[in-house]
């Protein structure tokens, strides 16, 4: 039998306001792990443009960290800057802490420790969660 597959990710994603996508980096000194603006090229091949904007900085430890260490590193990362972030969602700025989890065994999940959480309640952000199994 073959070791079953994990794969952990987290993100802080900023979504449908390019016009701050340029402020968030002055003013908090974060690069994007991604960004891109609605109608920017995703795809050179087919020429296929993106449909939404989104500025997005992920978690720096291992993607296949647990989601507890991934979260607790984001909000490192976030946490000089949690009241600027906790101020634009408070404005309507849609944000979130997206989670990726995939894996190929289907008796699988995962746990969140409470303390890993503090990014998404100092924030008062929605926890996004997608989950996958191959």
């Amino acid at each position: 039998m073959t070791k079953p597959h994990f794969h952990f990710s987290a993100c802080l994603r900023v979504m449908d306001a390019p016009e701050l996508h340029d402020a968030i980096e002055s003013r908090t000194g974060l690069k994007a792990t991604e960004s891109h603006k609605k109608g920017d090229l995703a795809n050179r091949k087919t020429g296929r443009r993106w449909k939404n904007d989104i500025w997005t900085i992920e978690s720096r430890s291992r993607q296949n960290s647990n989601l507890s260490s991934l979260l607790r590193s984001l909000w490192h990362r976030i946490e000089p800057h949690h009241r600027y972030f906790a101020e634009l969602a408070k404005k309507g700025t849609k944000i979130d802490v997206f989670c990726g989890y995939s894996s190929d065994y289907n008796g699988a999940g995962f746990s969140i420790d409470p303390d890993a959480l503090k990014i998404v309640t100092a924030l008062k952000v929605k926890l996004e969660v997608s989950c996958i199994l191959l």
